[in-house]
């Protein structure tokens, strides 16, 4: 839904309204699938976001950072 300023998928390039359709390869479907994902990498690794703006497919490098309860997807 938003893209927190500052974060690392904002430094990636992501945006609000985004839809992230996968992370390393792996489909994600919902915010938990995605969290999951998420979850199952360090801080500090590099993970490839494929998502989909406007109709259009493209993919993202993001380095993951320390996670905060602030930031925690909903799922």
């Amino acid at each position: 839904v938003d893209v927190v300023s500052g974060s690392p998928a904002a430094s990636a390039g992501l945006q609000a309204d985004d839809v992230i359709t996968a992370v390393d390869g792996t489909s994600v479907t919902r915010p938990l699938e995605l969290a999951q994902q998420i979850r199952s990498h360090q801080s500090g690794d590099q993970v490839k976001i494929a998502y989909s703006r406007g109709g259009n497919a493209a993919e993202a490098q993001v380095t993951l950072a320390n996670r905060s309860s602030d930031n925690q997807p909903n799922s």
